[in-house]
């Protein structure tokens, strides 16, 4: 039984976030955050 509730909850939470999302205005600019590049620590050096 409290198995089901936590599902029902969560499905409505989740229902929730969607449908506020869907009713959003115009997105005007997005941000992309990437990793930093690694380094090889010179190993790959010319000359």
């Amino acid at each position: 039984m409290l198995k089901l509730l936590k599902c029902s909850v969560s499905a409505i939470i989740l229902s929730g976030v969607l449908l506020g999302g869907a009713l959003a205005g115009e997105v005007k600019s997005i941000a992309i955050l990437t990793p930093e590049e690694g380094t090889d620590y010179g190993w790959n050096q010319q000359g």
